[in-house]
């Protein structure tokens, strides 16, 4: 072999020993750059998921339960007009002009408090709370009110059998079953007698 061809031969292996090092380097490099790009495409969709996803839920509750907690929280502010009202008034008891003694205000009488002696039934009672009073506490859509005996008396002229049929046919606003069908004929009748009583009223 001559000199010539020595020196070829070296050169060329030097040639490739750099072209597979710049192959390795190259590859090397590629996966890096791939890596980094995917997490930031992970991280990218991960904001994004963060961003659009939803602020709450929504959750639906029983037939009625938004109209007695509205209903429930205007009986909680009578409540407390009828307490600020009484301590404004109540008198000083040590006579000093200028001044007055804050009284505990008396509760205010619910509305299921009867007007006079007739009996309530616990059964009806329970009913009432749990699935009428949304509506009869207030007035919703013209529902007679909660002891209101000058409302009640010409339903309770019609009878109790008209009023139960009215109760599971449906009248004006009020659905079948009061909206409630899962509800008992018994359970029925006895949140009738118990809102006749509140009035002062019974019907045969």
């Amino acid at each position: 072999m001559s000199k010539a061809d020595d020196v070829f031969i070296r050169q060329f292996i030097i040639v490739l020993v750099l072209l597979a090092a710049y192959g390795v380097g190259a590859g090397v490099l590629g996966v890096w750059i791939a890596g980094a790009a995917r997490d930031a495409s992970a991280g990218s969709e991960r904001a994004t998921l963060e961003r659009i996803a939803p602020v709450g839920k929504l959750k639906l509750g029983e037939p009625g339960q938004r109209a007695r907690a509205e209903a429930e929280k205007a009986a909680a502010s009578e409540s407390a007009a009828a307490a600020a009202s009484a301590d404004e008034s109540a008198p000083d008891s040590s006579g000093t002009a200028g001044t007055t003694v804050v009284a505990a205000a008396a509760p205010a009488a619910p509305a299921s408090t009867p007007a006079a002696a007739v009996a309530i039934d616990e059964a009806g009672e329970k009913i009432y709370k749990q699935y009428c009073f949304a509506c009869h506490l207030t007035g919703v859509a013209e529902a007679p009110k909660t002891g209101d005996t000058e409302a009640w008396a010409p339903r309770a002229a019609t009878g109790f059998d008209a009023l139960f049929a009215n109760v599971v046919n449906g009248k004006g606003a009020m659905p079948p079953r009061s909206g409630f069908p899962h509800l008992s004929d018994d359970e029925l009748k006895a949140g009738i007698r118990y809102l006749l009583a509140i009035a002062n009223l019974t019907a045969e």
